[in-house]
């Protein structure tokens, strides 16, 4: 039975897209087990796919050259990369190769073991590196736009909440309109969240442990590996007026 690594990858500006860590991570295990591979781990990166220097991504390459896997599986190609030149520096460390590693992409159908799949993943990655430029022109000039109209952009960073905008008898706002404030039950969670990751304690680990304390996690429910990482890695900016 082949042995695989499961890599899964959502960036900060795709996170509540309706492709989330735990999603990708669920729909990897049926592919394996329908599939006959063997999933050893499974992977996790939060970042973009703009480069193939991802941590996750870095020890399942690591697993495969040390023996441990022969093959990657992602839900989609741009779980991986967007990029031709990626794609082809993959090759060139023997993705694909007679005796080298196996790519299998659950939503596309590709196993690299065939020459017809290294061709259809060659044209998949044509259009996901025209898609991605398309679309980042398109954001590009969407932002510029929204910003000129003087509109608040981003979500609210786990540790910190918007301020309640009242308003008087007369119907007038009072107080700052979109501007954040600290919810110091959060802030305690994330100063122990990250204790804990000082201390060498796993993603798993710390979301046993938050769970096990009674704290909710960041979606309201049960911690996950996957939350904690996002919440440990994400930037917490200041309380600011849009």
């Amino acid at each position: 039975m082949t042995r695989v690594i499961g890599s899964v990858r959502v960036s900060t500006e795709e996170q509540g897209q309706g492709d989330s860590l735990e999603a990708q991570e669920a729909s990897i295990r049926a592919y394996c087990a329908r599939s006959h591979l063997e999933l050893v781990r499974i992977e996790v990166d939060d970042t973009s796919a703009s480069t193939l220097t991802r941590e996750g991504l870095d020890r399942a390459r690591a697993a495969i050259a040390q023996g441990e896997a022969s093959g990657i599986v992602v839900t989609k190609l741009d779980r991986l990369t967007r990029s031709v030149r990626d794609l082809e520096h993959l090759k060139e460390q023997g993705m694909g190769a007679k005796g080298g590693w196996r790519l299998f992409s659950v939503e596309e159908q590709v196993d690299t073991e065939t020459p017809t799949g290294n061709m259809f993943l060659q044209l998949l990655t044509v259009f996901a590196e025209w898609e991605r430029r398309t679309t980042a022109k398109r954001t590009k000039d969407l932002l510029a736009y929204a910003r000129a109209q003087g509109q608040h952009l981003g979500g609210v960073p786990y540790g910190w909440r918007r301020v309640t905008v009242a308003r008087d008898a007369n119907g007038r706002r009072v107080g700052e309109r979109g501007r954040l404030e600290r919810d110091e039950k959060q802030q305690d969670a994330l100063y122990l969240m990250r204790s804990y990751r000082a201390e060498g304690m796993s993603f798993a680990a710390i979301a046993a442990a938050m769970n096990d304390s009674g704290t909710l996690g960041a979606k309201g429910g049960r911690w996950t590996p996957a939350q904690v990482l996002r919440v440990l890695r994400a930037s917490v900016p200041q309380p600011q007026a849009a």
